[in-house]
């Protein structure tokens, strides 16, 4: 009931937008279809229809005055931009900078949580998806990686606070798609950039990440990111290692610990909170403008919930650089 009235409020909203534009009131249109953003659950179809209204973007300040003077609150407004800056396509940087900026001056007063967090793994359910999914891949060689490898290594277990399991393979990520659909015990999404994304019948969440070989390294990552390893053997036949866990023998790289060096210096001594989407020091942008995306819709989060950001912004800085949004940031009294 709840998504039904969600879906006819901002039916109204496009609604509205289409008479405002057709008697040529274009800014009140812009401001309709900002706060159809904030309601529609495909925040990048409502960007294409603000685009169709206003292409050349230059209402979209009006469109924030609009909104202004309707005396809405802070988070409505708030809400409709994040949701706008989530849909902008790689054509407009410009308008995406227009956006997180524009958002800055509506954070919410009370802390708003903009997305749902994802719960930590199960160790039980974790376990029992680790099995299934090697043994349904094992014609591909999967190997444990990252946050996987390094509980399995560090801690005899799978870390407690990590949200998914982590392995790698070389060769087909179609393949390891077809396998685990096939196998019935996993939804999956299509491959995307490098990652397959599955979720297994207990719930878990899996990335299946595909690696590449160039010279002396070894990368892996997905639209957003890349995470680049030193070369972990030393000839094609001795490119993994093995460990047993939970009554069952894993592939890992074979010099496993210049992998994790890798990914996390100093990997023996735990880091609570380290998040290796923003942290890693092998760490960098497969694509400038989508790290610069996600970054700034990781500071809006923060911002809307009332957390500091002084920490999330220098990684900002270090992996996408200054600009008019991390200016703004460094005047504000958010900056803690």
């Amino acid at each position: 009931m709840f998504l039904a009235a969600l879906k006819r409020r901002a039916s109204l909203r496009w609604f509205l937008a289409r008479r405002y534009s057709a008697s040529g009131q274009k800014d009140e249109a812009a401001g309709q279809l900002l706060l159809a953003v904030s309601l529609d659950r495909d925040p990048e179809f409502a960007v294409k229809k603000l685009l169709e209204c206003d292409p050349d973007v230059k209402r979209v300040s009006a469109a924030c005055d609009f909104l202004v003077e309707r005396n809405l609150p802070n988070e409505v407004i708030f809400r409709s931009l994040h949701r706008l800056h989530y849909g902008v396509p790689e054509s407009a940087p410009n308008l995406m900078e227009r956006i997180a900026l524009a958002a800055l001056q509506f954070v919410p007063d009370e802390p708003v949580e903009l997305w749902i967090k994802q719960k930590p793994i199960d160790l039980e359910q974790g376990n029992q998806a680790l099995a299934d999914l090697c043994e349904v891949l094992a014609p591909l060689k999967p190997f444990l990686i990252s946050g996987t490898l390094l509980g399995v290594m560090r801690e005899g277990r799978l870390l407690g606070h990590d949200k998914d399991i982590d392995i790698g393979i070389f060769g087909d990520l179609d393949r390891a798609g077809e396998l685990l659909k096939h196998s019935g015990m996993f939804k999956v999404r299509d491959p995307d950039s490098g990652v397959l994304k599955a979720v297994h019948r207990t719930g878990t969440a899996i990335d299946v990440f595909l690696h590449h070989v160039e010279g002396e390294t070894v990368w892996h990552g997905s639209a957003i990111r890349r995470w680049a390893n030193s070369r972990w053997w030393a000839d094609e036949e001795s490119r993994f290692s093995s460990v047993d866990y939970g009554g069952r023998r894993y592939l890992i790289p074979a010099d496993w610990r210049l992998y994790l060096a890798d990914n996390y210096g100093d990997w023996e001594t735990p880091m609570p909170g380290f998040d290796a989407c923003i942290e890693a020091p092998n760490l960098s942008p497969n694509s400038p403008f989508k790290m610069r995306k996600h970054l700034q819709r990781r500071v809006l989060q923060s911002l809307a919930a009332g957390q500091p950001i002084g920490k999330l912004l220098g990684h900002y800085i270090r992996l996408s650089g200054a600009d008019r949004f991390t200016e703004a940031l460094q005047g504000r009294i958010f900056f803690r």
